[in-house]
């Protein structure tokens, strides 16, 4: 409520917040509906793929707080990974005793991130950390578990950032712009 409060004074177009809580962020947008602060955009980067966060974000708000409300997903669907179903097959086929049944978002990223550092060392034909680090930038088309990566921008940020947009519109959650939103995500209301 302060920090809310305190934006409130500043009359913001846009409220953008970061928890790892769905449940926190739905009950951030009550409490500034609350405030009366209806006329301001509010979104929540949800850090997961997780679909299901949604409906614990609009519980949480209530559907009336909740309505032109904006998350952003972030890591591409399993099911849109074209190489995801061949992936956790062989991960669980390897049966790491230390490790669980199913790699998580984290395990198709980093498994095709290791794949691209070791064809780039291959191209280099050497181990110069800028040699290898030159190759990885003109990585171009390269077919990974989670999709085509078409390659690297002037900061090494890999294209595309499969994320996606939704917006609670009508008690749903519809999703504004399908699985490669550029980031950084700019918010417009309708």
């Amino acid at each position: 409520m302060p920090v809310l409060n305190a934006i409130r004074a500043e009359n913001p177009d846009v409220i953008l917040y970061l928890d790892l809580d769905p449940a926190r962020a739905g009950q951030f947008s009550l409490t500034a509906y609350n405030l009366g602060m209806t006329d301001v955009v509010i979104s929540w980067y949800s850090f997961t793929n997780d679909e299901s966060v949604l409906v614990t974000y609009a519980d949480a708000a209530l559907p009336l707080p909740a309505e032109g409300d904006y998350v952003a997903m972030i890591f591409r669907r399993f099911e849109d990974m074209p190489g995801w179903t061949t992936f956790l097959a062989a991960y669980q086929a390897a049966a790491f005793p230390n490790e669980p049944d199913d790699p998580g978002v984290f395990g198709a990223y980093a498994y095709d991130a290791v794949q691209i550092i070791i064809a780039a060392m291959e191209r280099a034909d050497s181990t110069d950390p800028l040699a290898i680090r030159d190759q990885i930038a003109a990585t171009t088309d390269y077919e990974g578990v989670v999709g085509t990566y078409q390659g690297f921008d002037s900061n090494g940020d890999v294209i595309p950032q499969w994320a996606w947009l939704e917006q609670y519109r009508n008690g749903q959650w519809v999703i504004l712009s399908p699985s490669k939103v550029s980031l950084p995500i700019v918010l417009k209301s309708d």
